[in-house]
């Protein structure tokens, strides 16, 4: 339990994410990088 709870609080951390490689996206599951952090926030809040 307690390693989900620290899993899900690093998740919304991103200064170490590295960008230099760009995604590409399946048609229709485009998303923007803004999208993906709040949803990583999110995510990252909830508890079990």
């Amino acid at each position: 339990m307690i390693l989900t709870e620290l899993f899900r609080e690093q998740l919304a951390y991103f200064k170490d994410i590295n960008y230099a490689k760009e995604i590409e996206f399946l048609k229709g599951f485009e998303a923007s990088e803004e999208e993906i952090k709040e949803f990583l926030e999110k995510i990252s809040l909830q508890k079990d």
